[in-house]
């Protein structure tokens, strides 16, 4: 199994394909296996997935520092290991280190998408789901969470039950760490700061985060915007064809 060493843990990713990078983070506890619908794309990409430090297959390290820190500073030693600069993806909460990756590396990421993401959590919906997330990351109900996202991201059996195991060989206390500093982050005042070209992709039916778009529509004059009709927050699985396309589209637009 393939790790690269960042600052002090390893870390876990997977790597497919040839042609531009494209480099997708996860939500907590998901990693590289919610992204399997993806290797769809390895003839127009190299495709890398990874689990961050904590989740997964990849080691916790320093417990006692940021956990957006260590994603986003992670997430740059990846793209360093790999060789040149990325099309970096983040879905869901995995936009967030990648909004503050293109914000503070912008050398090493070509171009950002966002799949369902958002630059802060200020609605109801969205902060009772982190509110469960943080709850839920208690070791005991671990298994709980496992099976609920398994569940609602797929019906293949085979890719529930490796969904399930990477949360349940996640560090509870990383996982919690992770929700509470993402529920805390705002990030709209750094927003028009971006220099990479910036896509938002996101599902119409999905009622968590597409209020967001207004926000990074305000924030960023060039967005571009790929609305998934009848798209739910679980794009990446539940509508792979449909976002598999748009990011072949957003290649022939860079």
């Amino acid at each position: 199994m393939p790790y690269f060493k960042a600052k002090d843990a390893k870390v876990y990713y997977e790597k497919r394909g040839s042609g531009p990078l494209l480099l997708f983070i996860s939500p907590p506890g998901l990693g590289a296996p919610v992204f399997e619908q993806q290797r769809d794309l390895e003839n127009d990409y190299c495709v890398v997935t990874f689990d961050p430090r904590g989740n997964g297959k990849s080691e916790s390290g320093n417990n006692h520092t940021s956990a957006l820190e260590n994603w986003v500073e992670d997430t740059a030693d990846l793209i360093d290991h790999l060789g040149g600069s990325v099309i970096l993806c983040g879905y869901s909460l995995g936009g967030t280190p990648a909004q503050i990756t293109a914000l503070q590396y912008p050398e090493k990421v070509k171009a950002l998408v966002l799949i369902n993401a958002f630059p802060v959590v200020n609605t109801l919906l969205l902060f009772v789901k982190f509110k469960l997330g943080i709850w839920s990351s208690y070791e005991d109900l671990r298994s709980v969470i496992a099976k609920v996202l398994s569940i609602s991201h797929t019906k293949k059996k085979d890719q529930q039950q490796r969904i399930s195991a990477n949360i349940k060989k996640s560090s509870s206390t990383v996982m919690k760490k992770m929700y509470k500093e993402g529920k805390s982050y705002d990030g709209r005042v750094n927003l028009p700061n971006i220099s990479c070209p910036v896509f938002v992709v996101y599902g119409s039916a999905d009622i968590l985060t597409r209020k967001y778009v207004k926000d990074f529509r305000r924030a960023i004059p060039l967005l571009s915007t790929i609305c998934i009709k009848g798209g739910t927050h679980q794009l990446p699985t539940k509508n792979a064809d449909e976002m598999n396309g748009a990011i072949t589209q957003i290649k022939n637009n860079l």
